[in-house]
């Protein structure tokens, strides 16, 4: 009867805005359901595309996007007062893996903890002691993956894509970069590595026409070809 009136309790000032994070949907048994879970090269348009591929090639199978620009493995900033822009894997990862219905899992994080530590004489938030070894950075992998199957799922790992160019480019983050890649690349702990660096790279840069121009987000046309990578991967499980 009061339709389209809040009382008083649901109406009173807070300092917080809610937004829905999760629909989900009863449907068929052989509906599926792919989690794709990163930074802001997966709040962008590679998993869009991804979806697009599935419905074009008749693929009952539906892509949910679980990325936060800005975000971390292992570390994360002090300045952060909400649940977005900089949290760390240990407060992101158990809490967006339950999504309903979904059994597989894309990981493609950890440049952020690569390309972020700068000094605090440049950054006050990011410290030189923010920047992990490799094995560090594989170690948060491992976790990531050990929880994800504790849930029955299978999982990914997505290549680190290059940052030659980008502004905090050197030698040594390239180093970390590489060495990353080449764990996920031989690892037996996952069912399958999706090798982005290498569909999009040219020599050790992302390819011109992949490139949005910062060197480290990729074009559209570069997102399009992370997708038919993902794609491809999945087509042959």
């Amino acid at each position: 009867s009061h339709a389209g009136i809040m009382d008083h309790a649901s109406s009173m000032k807070t300092p917080w805005v809610f937004f829905l994070s999760e629909v989900a949907v009863l449907t068929e048994p052989e509906y599926k359901v792919i989690t794709c879970y990163g930074d802001s090269i997966t709040s962008q348009d590679w998993p869009d595309y991804l979806q697009k591929l599935m419905w074009e090639n008749n693929k009952k199978v539906s892509v949910v996007r679980k990325a936060v620009s800005g975000t971390r493995i292992l570390r994360q900033y002090s300045c952060v007062q909400y649940e977005a822009y900089g949290l760390k894997g240990d407060y992101r990862f158990g809490h967006e893996m339950h999504v309903a219905g979904s059994d597989t899992l894309i990981i493609l994080q950890g440049i952020n903890d690569i390309i972020h530590p700068v000094g605090v004489e440049k950054n006050e938030f990011r410290p030189w002691q923010d920047l992990p070894s490799s094995q560090e950075l594989i170690e948060g992998l491992r976790k990531y993956v050990k929880h994800a199957k504790s849930l029955g799922m299978k999982v990914y790992i997505g290549t680190l894509i290059p940052i030659e160019g980008w502004r905090t480019y050197a030698y040594f983050r390239e180093n970390l970069r590489n060495e990353v890649n080449e764990w996920i690349r031989t690892t037996d702990e996952i069912d399958g590595v999706i090798d982005f660096d290498k569909d999009i790279c040219d020599g050790h840069k992302m390819q011109d026409a992949f490139d949005s121009g910062d060197h480290l987000h990729p074009s559209d046309e570069g997102y399009a070809q992370m997708a038919k990578t993902a794609y491809n991967k999945m087509s042959m499980e």
